[in-house]
């Protein structure tokens, strides 16, 4: 066997190993992509046809869809799901609006103070869902909140946005928005460095203002960043639970109360498993249709344009 013939026969050697190890490196990862993520929803699904209920759990009937149906009559949870939809709505709107400005503040370089607004743009993120909520709910509370004694000084009277129902949607919508603008801002603004900085200075070069080169340049190479930043704000959305938790409690009554409170409400609080694994999965329900259209209109208007 000749040299050459030895050096030919390494590459095939090599090859028949690049099958074993590429199995090997998939195997794993969607082995405990299987154990963590699709065996828990099964079970879940699995939970949903049966009667379970956590004070008797050696009972457990099949009951088909039984939970299902129940839940689709019940008045509370469709209560729920309006209050979910509107929030979830309104609070993808505004980050995506306040996001883009904010992104585009840091686009333009020629800004005093850049990097503390950068850093200021970056702490409400580090700050923990739960902190967050309680935070807001000391400064709003009426005996000795700050932004209720600074309400009073101005306006005069106790003020208490958490006790009627739309000051406190508003205050949940506001707290939610504050926390969460900060990283649709980062995220077009990152989409913004990828630009084609070829047709920006030949806009300039042109005499298009900075307003012009942001519509007909900038925004138009967004949209397909802005859908999928709306498709991840909107699913992060309906899953609001902590500050809901947290600033209201649901209340006042059920007023405030999403879907995700509502599930652990019959899950955790009156240990109704069924019935909390099937208002699960008809939230999974929800949020795939609405990513769906979601995703279809951020692809037609790329194509139409």
């Amino acid at each position: 066997m000749t040299r050459v013939q030895a050096a030919r026969s390494l590459p095939r050697r090599r090859n028949q190993a690049h099958p074993k190890a590429a199995v090997l490196m998939l195997v794993l990862p969607v082995g405990l992509l299987a154990v963590l993520g699709v065996f828990p929803m099964l079970y879940s699904f699995w939970i949903s046809l049966h009667q379970w209920y956590l004070g008797q759990p050696y009972l457990f009937p099949f009951v088909g869809l039984a939970n299902y149906a129940s839940v689709l009559e019940s008045s509370v949870f469709l209560h729920t799901v309006a209050v979910t939809l509107g929030l979830t709505v309104a609070t993808v709107a505004l980050q995506l609006v306040l996001g883009l400005g904010m992104g585009l503040l840091l686009y333009r370089r020629d800004i005093a103070g850049l990097t503390a607004y950068r850093t200021l743009l970056i702490l409400p993120m580090a700050v923990a869902p739960m902190v967050a909520g309680i935070l807001w709910r000391f400064m709003l509370n009426p005996d000795y909140g700050v932004l209720a004694y600074l309400a009073d000084r101005v306006f005069g009277g106790t003020w208490n946005p958490l006790g009627s129902t739309w000051p406190a949607l508003g205050t949940i919508l506001a707290t939610y928005t504050w926390e969460w603008t900060p990283f649709v801002a980062l995220f077009l603004y990152a989409a913004m460095l990828s630009a084609p900085k070829e047709a920006l200075e030949a806009a300039q070069i042109d005499g298009a203002s900075d307003s012009q080169a942001v519509r007909y340049i900038l925004l138009p190479y967004l949209r397909q960043v802005v859908t999928v930043v709306g498709v991840l704000e909107m699913v992060t959305a309906l899953r609001m639970f902590t500050l809901v938790y947290t600033l209201t409690s649901g209340g006042p009554g059920l007023s405030t109360a999403t879907v995700s409170y509502r599930i652990w409400q019959n899950g955790l609080n009156f240990f109704f498993m069924g019935r909390a694994a099937a208002e699960s999965w008809i939230v999974i329900a929800i949020a795939s249709v609405l990513a769906t259209v979601l995703i279809r209109v951020g692809r037609f208007e790329v194509r139409a344009s």
